[in-house]
């Protein structure tokens, strides 16, 4: 999959989300992580605390001059696919990542978990951890990954990996019923696309 390069001074102007403008200078292998992070688009929700808003259509985007940074750019015909009102409450860290497989792995992505004192599990095929993660919870918080702004990250200094946040239903007090079962129902539906 092939990133889309953009002129600058073609990219929204947004001061009030600058959430959508990850900084991934730090990073070792930036076009890598650029290149892993581009075959989530769009299976994985965006949230922008700034704005509290939860995108499902969305692309990333790096500009021509590439200097570290990617942008997010979400869809403006996605209304009904992009969720508001959604608290940063209701985002919390978890400790799950997504690595990417290896030549000699059978399996495209993996999930590994973090452990107490800087260890992590074994790798997990993502396919399978993720029905694991969705079908163990109860009801209320079933686990809905979403990423945001500083997720993607370095896994053993050596490749990428993202890590996911999960939303949680029972703190969009301001959500009906009827929308919080959508908003879950869209993500577990975005999951289900990661091959």
């Amino acid at each position: 999959m092939s990133l889309i390069i953009i002129k600058e001074d073609t990219l929204v102007k947004n001061d009030e989300n600058g959430d959508l403008k990850w900084d991934i200078s730090h990073l070792s292998q930036k076009k890598q992580a650029a290149n892993f992070l581009k075959c989530f688009e769009q299976k994985l929700c965006v949230y922008s605390p700034s704005v509290k808003q939860l995108y499902s259509k969305y692309s990333m985007n790096i500009p021509a001059y590439f200097k570290g940074n990617m942008v997010i750019l979400p869809d403006p015909y996605g209304f009904n696919e992009n969720f508001s009102n959604i608290p940063t409450s209701a985002i919390q860290k978890s400790a799950i990542h997504i690595i990417p497989g290896s030549t000699s792995t059978p399996e495209k992505y993996y999930i590994v978990a973090s452990l107490k004192g800087g260890r992590t599990s074994n790798p997990i095929a993502f396919k399978r951890a993720m029905e694991k993660l969705i079908c163990l919870s109860n009801d209320k918080e079933t686990f809905l990954p979403v990423i945001t702004k500083g997720d993607l990250r370095e896994f053993n200094l050596e490749q990428p990996c993202i890590h996911l946040h999960t939303l949680k239903l029972s703190k969009l007090d301001s959500l009906s019923p009827l929308q919080k079962n959508s908003l879950k129902n869209t993500i577990i539906d975005l999951i289900k696309q990661i091959r």
